[in-house]
């Protein structure tokens, strides 16, 4: 039945554990795509603000971002059967932490807020009835007015340059 369904796609929510078994899967990407760039979600942020607690699969999965990033991705000893696929390592340049309580990094997002909320709303499966629209500009607006100089809408990030 429908309701079936949704409610076993419900029980996988929340489930991703940054583990031996994710890991190897978020390094294989890595030297597929090769970015020099990668933004993620900070796995130590389990509350944010006072009427938050971040979910466990997104700090999971930031746990595995970092851990793919830095070390395993650039060291070919971490998963050798990746050589044998071809996959060479690759070192990722910046990294930017979302949703840390521990930010160091604005980034202007004027341009671009439209195209963020739009991303939001075609998230179907998780957003349902909530338009998140009034949220994220609310929250953008106020991360734009600690940026120097101040901007209409920013995000906050905690930022790493890897050598």
């Amino acid at each position: 039945t429908p309701a079936a369904k949704r409610g076993s796609k419900r029980r996988e929510e929340g489930l991703t554990a940054a583990n031996l078994k994710l890991l190897p899967e978020v390094v294989r990407v890595i030297p597929q795509l090769k970015p020099d760039v990668v933004i993620c979600q900070d796995p130590t942020a389990w509350f944010i603000a006072k009427e938050y607690i971040n979910h466990p699969d997104h700090r999971a999965a930031g746990h595995a971002v970092l851990e793919a990033v830095f070390p395993a991705a650039r060291n070919h000893r971490y998963f050798p059967e990746l050589l044998a696929e071809g996959l060479e390592p690759h070192r990722v340049e910046e990294v930017y932490v979302q949703t840390s309580t521990n930010t160091d990094a604005a980034i202007d997002i004027t341009d671009y807020i439209d195209l963020k909320i739009q991303a939001l709303r075609a998230h179907a499966s998780q957003m349902g009835d909530w338009d998140p629209d009034g949220p994220i500009r609310e929250w953008a607006r106020e991360d734009g007015k600690k940026h120097d100089p101040p901007v209409e809408y920013a995000e906050d990030f905690r930022y790493f340059k890897l050598e």
